[in-house]
C-alpha cells in the first residue's frame, strides 16, 4: 500500500512538473514569435473550454479516484465511538467531582456555622 502511495505521489509531481514546463514552453514560443497570445488563437472559446475540461478530468483522476478506491474501514468509526465514550466518561467524572466538591463545601459551611453558634452560647 505504501509503495502504491509513493508511486502515486511521484506520478502527481511529474504531472505538475509537466504542466509547468508546458506553460513555460508555450509562453516561450509566444515571446519568441513576437505574437500576442490573442493572435495565436489560444483565446478561442472552444480551446479555453477544452483546456478547462482536460484540467478538470486530470484533477478528478488525481484527487477523487484514490479517495473513491480506498476501501472504507470501520476503524475510523470505532475510533470515533471510543473517543465519544471517553468524553462522556470524562464529563460524568467531572460532574461527580463537582457534586462532591459542593457537598464538601456545604458540610464545611454547616460545621463553621455550628461552631460559631456554640461559641455564642
Amino acid at each position: 500500500m505504501r509503495m502504491l502511495a509513493q508511486t502515486d505521489g511521484q506520478y502527481n509531481t511529474t504531472l505538475t512538473a509537466l504542466a509547468v514546463k508546458s506553460i513555460f514552453f508555450f509562453l516561450h514560443i509566444n515571446s519568441a514569435n513576437k505574437t500576442s497570445i490573442r493572435e495565436s488563437g489560444w483565446f478561442k472559446p472552444i480551446v479555453i473550454a477544452s483546456v478547462i475540461f482536460v484540467i478538470t478530468i486530470i484533477l478528478i483522476l488525481v484527487i477523487a479516484l484514490p479517495i473513491a478506491l480506498t476501501p472504507k474501514t470501520d476503524a475510523t468509526d470505532t475510533k470515533l465511538q471510543l473517543r465519544l465514550q471517553e468524553q462522556q466518561q470524562h464529563h460524568h467524572y467531572h460532574h461527580r467531582h463537582h457534586q462532591q466538591q459542593r457537598q464538601q463545601q456545604q458540610q464545611q459551611q454547616q460545621q463553621t456555622q455550628q461552631q460559631q453558634q456554640q461559641h455564642k452560647d
